[in-house]
């Protein structure tokens, strides 16, 4: 059987969106997303989901996976963050600068997703740069932050937190969120136009 290749962009590519260029980052980015690595990313998960877990399995503690599984699949970058965002978390140890603009969705979290929100379809991850772009987030920890959007009559929420050893930012989960779940704050923002 012959195995894909797993989405990862090439490097070269990405490490100059990972700095100070917000606009490379995010077109970069959209790149990956919008293309067909975000469906062959999403197909390997499943995949593996279907292989390692019983069809009524749809929580576990903590996914664990071999390293050829991940080295396989690969991550994906989901997402690039802008100066607000950025400047929200505090920066890298040892780097003294703003941490990577760019947000990567690990194997282990993207199976966890399928696990626990196996109705989040291609299109609900495609929706992932709107939603960290349009700057409704909230710092919901040291290293996490939260952002919410509105599509289609629902709240989505994504929850993007920061490597404590090195510069990196992960998805940590993604998934259509309860209008109480929702700050009391952003909820309002929505309901005003606003001012760009």
């Amino acid at each position: 059987m012959r195995r894909e290749p797993g989405p990862v962009a090439p490097e070269d590519l990405l490490e100059e969106a990972a700095g100070a260029d917000y606009d490379l980052a995010r077109r970069r980015v959209r790149s990956i997303v919008e293309g067909p690595a975000l469906d062959r990313f999403l197909r390997q998960v499943r995949d593996y989901r279907n292989r390692t877990y019983p069809p009524e399995a749809t929580r576990v503690p903590k996914v664990r996976m071999k390293d050829e599984d991940k080295a396989r699949i690969g991550h994906l970058f989901v997402a690039a963050l802008d100066d607000p965002a950025r400047g929200a978390l505090p920066p890298p140890p040892g780097l003294g600068a703003a941490p990577t603009r760019l947000v990567r969705l690990s194997p282990e979290t993207a199976v966890k997703q399928v696990l626990h929100h196996g109705d989040l379809t291609a299109a609900d991850y495609r929706r992932i740069p709107d939603l960290i772009e349009n700057d409704r987030f909230l710092r919901t920890g040291d290293h996490k932050l939260s952002f919410f959007g509105y599509y289609d009559g629902r709240w989505h929420r994504a929850m993007v937190k920061q490597a404590k050893t090195a510069d990196e930012l992960y998805l940590a989960s993604y998934h259509k969120a309860r209008s109480n779940q929702v700050p009391e704050s952003i909820r309002k923002e929505r309901e005003q136009p606003r001012k760009d």
